[in-house]
């Protein structure tokens, strides 16, 4: 779900960046810089190991903590 939703958001990254800048008070340049070099959407296999790694630490710490 999270990768066709990235998908899609990207596929209308115009609009979103039109009505996101309008609605914000954002200069249009600097939402589409955060939107296309700030944000990385799709995770690779490295991403996913952080992930990981990051969530069996804070099992450890709080037992709550779904791994």
């Amino acid at each position: 779900h999270f990768l066709a939703s990235c998908r899609a958001g990207r596929e209308h990254l115009e609009e979103i960046v039109e009505e996101e800048s309008a609605q914000r008070g954002l200069p249009r340049d600097l939402a589409w810089e955060h939107l296309t070099r700030q944000i990385v959407f799709e995770l690779n296999e490295r991403d996913h190991k952080g992930r990981e790694t990051f969530l069996a630490m804070a099992a450890r710490l709080d037992p709550r903590v779904a791994v």
